[in-house]
């Protein structure tokens, strides 16, 4: 497989709170990457700075596929090799914590607020609203959604212009037990046509229901990263696996007190 995106060494720190401290991994094309970690371990952080919300302290994000470009001239994606970074970002689709939508609109209309960057935007809009079960919730105004419902209009907004790569943060956030299995229904889908999905979670079973790949998050600090079969090689839950890296990474920070 090849690489979409590296992360390499990033480091981002706040003033009162603790960021991410020199952070690796990578993201291949046609796979689900799964980071896990607990609420405040630094997921959130990380993937703003993917997303170009933030800019790293230190260290590098590499965008790699040389297709993913953007024309000035025609507002829209091209296919040569003349992009910079918004060109790497427009052909991604985002969820970085809570979806930012408006309420005094309808599900289709805020989606065509990042149709109109894209050739074929208005029609990726109508297949993301179906893929994510809301076609026919299109022309309500999203303010009387419910919070599952406007987490789900974020994942199409996230897939509207058919992106090659996503990045979700907590996708599942608020969704019931039916909405979270159609979301991992269509995570499969979409991995088995070639889009790289970037996830972020808490749930060590959401995790081991859909990864191919798990990166571990503690206190802002990457702990280890390994693809599925080689956790389960080792006869291992994903939950065993992890609170192992978690236990382990505590006697380390004991023994150098």
């Amino acid at each position: 497989m090849s690489e979409i995106i590296k992360v390499k060494n990033v480091t981002k720190k706040y003033k009162n709170t603790r960021g991410i401290e020199n952070v690796s991994l990578t993201m291949e094309q046609g796979e689900i990457h799964v980071l896990l970690g607990a609420n405040g371990a630094g997921k959130s952080t990380l993937m703003r700075v993917i997303a170009g919300l933030l800019i790293p302290d230190s260290g590098e994000i590499l965008y790699c596929d040389p297709d993913m470009n953007y024309s000035e001239d025609t507002g829209c994606l091209t296919n040569n090799h003349t992009g910079d970074l918004k060109a790497r970002l427009f052909a991604g689709g985002f969820l970085i914590e809570q979806p930012e939508l408006f309420g005094y609109m309808t599900a289709y209309d805020n989606l065509l607020q990042k149709a109109g960057y894209y050739p074929d935007g208005r029609d990726s809009a109508e297949e993301a609203l179906r893929e994510v079960g809301l076609a026919d919730r299109r022309k309500e105004k999203v303010r009387n959604f419910s919070t599952g419902m406007k987490q789900r209009l974020g994942i199409a907004m996230a897939l509207t212009g058919r992106p090659k790569y996503l990045v979700l943060d907590e996708p599942a956030a608020g969704m019931d037990i039916e909405a979270r299995s159609e979301l991992d229904q269509l995570l499969q889908r979409l991995r088995k046509d070639g889009v790289s999905i970037l996830l972020s979670t808490h749930l060590v079973h959401e995790a081991a229901d859909i990864a191919d790949r798990i990166t571990v998050i503690h206190d802002g600090r990457v702990l280890r990263s390994c693809l599925k079969e080689d956790y389960m090689q080792e006869g291992k839950s994903l939950e065993r696996w992890y609170l192992e890296q978690i236990r382990v990474s505590a006697g380390r920070s004991e023994a150098m007190v």
